[in-house]
């Protein structure tokens, strides 16, 4: 069964700690400071606030330095099955890992300051250009079939967004 297993790092293998923090019981790694959400589990961060995406960001401390490689290809923590890459609200620059199967993602250290801007930026908070979200099917920015249920996930998330 999915997530009956033992959790380890796609990063440095080591074992994943199950935390509680912000309310939300996440597995986070020990050792690099990788977190991996379960499906779902970035929505509630979300819905605590921009402040959440820090306080969990500064919980979860690194005790080594791995080195990312953003070609590697990351096995999910939970299933075991290749993560794919995405771009995170699909036009920002930073790439994340998704699993397909279970709709977990997993977050470099670092990763979530980096989620929290891009939010910010949505919000009109951010000092940059605010991102867009294409979420329908116009010619010129058609999605293939494999995305669709991604993007209807993202466009979800997008519209909570500020709303509590």
């Amino acid at each position: 069964m999915i997530g009956e297993m033992s959790r380890t790092c796609p990063d440095c293998r080591s074992a994943l700690e199950t935390k509680t923090l912000e309310g939300i019981t996440i597995d986070a790694c020990p050792s690099c400071a990788g977190i991996f959400f379960d499906e779902g589990e970035v929505c509630q961060l979300k819905a605590k606030g921009l402040q959440a995406f820090d306080a969990v960001e500064d919980a979860v401390v690194p005790s080594i330095v791995v080195e990312h490689s953003s070609d590697r290809s990351r096995m999910c923590p939970s299933c075991h099955t290749g993560m794919d890459k995405f771009r995170y609200l699909y036009n920002s620059r930073l790439i994340l890992d998704e699993c397909e199967r279970c709709g977990g993602i997993w977050v470099q250290d670092g990763e979530l300051g980096k989620m929290k801007e891009v939010l910010e930026e949505c919000l009109g908070h951010g000092k940059g250009k605010p991102v867009t979200v294409v979420t329908g099917a116009h010619p010129a920015t058609a999605v293939p079939e494999h995305y669709r249920g991604r993007m209807q996930r993202v466009h979800e998330f997008l519209t909570g967004v500020g709303r509590k």
